[in-house]
């Protein structure tokens, strides 16, 4: 192999192509054919009785997701977005009072909050594990503060322990969203259950997928009740549940068969699949370590590895980096993330700059989406071949 750049016209580090990962097994299509045949892709109705909770997979679905994070109550929906709606919906906040949530998520967990009537007040990241900054959430508490929203970005848990004990202290809700994270654990504890309501979205992309969907999950017996009203026509299905003495209205946000199927399949393999990425990302942790320029976290056991994020050195050149990377094969790279403070729909609720937000997507940040494609060695080596190759280059350097 040449050792020029392919930015520069050499061979690429990476010349196989990439192979997307295989969620779904010969078991599944047959079983969704049967599905097909049977004619029966939804078992919802929006009225009283058995099919007020849906058909035979979502239930089955529901009670395996149960399971699988030691959970009370587990209610599917038809988008983890539709999930995050209810949620906030069913704490039955104060009109207009203040959630705090990080800068770093994915829109839907800010629009959640807005569409329930809320305020959402960004908070700044750690810049050592890229979720909500601990000490930024303590300030941002106000006397209009009524809950703190945590995100298990990149397949990493928050600290909900120090947030529990926040929420504890200043009598607040604690959501936190893990929609990367269906098995990353906290002292084995899944984070989603530290917290009063948490949930994992089923999106195309995630670890556990099914196209479209999400789940919500609860110990409070309570907000399992006004989910379900929520999801299914409550105001006919289930018209004694009320929020503050208020009829309560729903909204179809059900789950069909064929995705409840799939997903169900999936959750009886979850620690495989789970454990798929995190191989992946202990070896790329291995392989890129020593790199000069490059800092490469530790590898942590609990951490699902949706995306391996890592930092640029301050004298490195993230352009010309990226660029170069991209030249050699590398097409699951990342140069920022989210800001959503600086989106033009929520620019209203942004107060200040976010420092180290801000620094590491205008500098620093650089990360790998791991969750989507199959990785065998001769890939993971090319990926790192191609790091290798680049940072070697003296136009790495600023």
């Amino acid at each position: 192999m040449s050792k020029a750049l392919a930015i520069d016209g050499g061979d690429k580090s990476i010349s196989q192509p990439w192979q997307s990962y295989e969620w779904i097994n010969e078991k599944t299509i047959s079983l969704v054919s049967e599905l097909l045949r049977s004619q029966k892709l939804s078992g919802f109705l929006g009225q009283p009785g058995p099919q007020y909770l849906g058909g035979e997979w979502v239930q089955l679905l529901e009670q395996e997701v149960c399971k699988y994070g030691d959970h009370q109550y587990a209610i599917a929906f038809n988008s983890w977005t539709s999930g995050l709606h209810a949620i906030f919906l069913t704490l039955d906040l104060p009109p207009k009072s203040e959630v705090i949530v990080p800068t770093w998520t994915m829109s839907a967990t800010i629009s959640a909050i807005v569409n329930a009537g809320l305020l959402p007040v960004f908070a700044d990241i750690d810049s050592r594990t890229y979720t909500v900054s601990i000490s930024d959430v303590r300030e941002k508490i106000t006397s209009n503060t009524s809950a703190i929203c945590a995100v298990d970005l990149f397949g990493r848990p928050a600290n909900l322990i120090q947030l529990k004990e926040i929420a504890e202290e200043f009598s607040l809700r604690l959501v936190t969203d893990s929609a990367q994270c269906p098995g990353g654990r906290i002292n084995g504890v899944a984070p989603s259950k530290i917290a009063d309501m948490g949930g994992y979205s089923l999106n195309r992309h995630k670890h556990i997928q099914s196209g479209e969907g999400g789940i919500v999950v609860t110990d409070n017996e309570l907000y399992a009740l006004r989910l379900r009203a929520l999801r299914n026509h409550g105001e006919v299905a289930a018209p004694e549940i009320t929020f503050s003495g208020k009829p309560i209205y729903g909204h179809n946000w059900r789950l069909g068969e064929i995705e409840a199927l799939i997903a169900y399949q999936q959750y009886l393999e979850a620690s495989r699949l789970i454990e798929d990425r995190r191989r992946v990302g202990k070896n790329l942790i291995n392989l890129l370590n020593g790199i000069d320029g490059l800092i490469v976290p530790d590898f942590e056991d609990f951490h699902d590895y949706y995306i391996l994020g890592m930092q640029l050195n301050d004298n490195f050149d993230r352009n010309f980096i990226s660029s170069a990377l991209q030249s050699e094969g590398v097409i699951n790279l990342i140069t920022r993330y989210s800001g959503l403070e600086n989106l033009p729909s929520f620019e209203p609720y942004k107060k200040e700059e976010l420092k180290i937000a801000s620094r590491l997507n205008d500098i620093s940040f650089i990360g790998l989406y791991l969750a989507g494609h199959a990785y065998d060695d001769g890939l993971l080596l090319g990926m790192a071949s191609a790091f290798r190759k680049v940072f070697a280059d003296r136009r790495a350097l600023r």
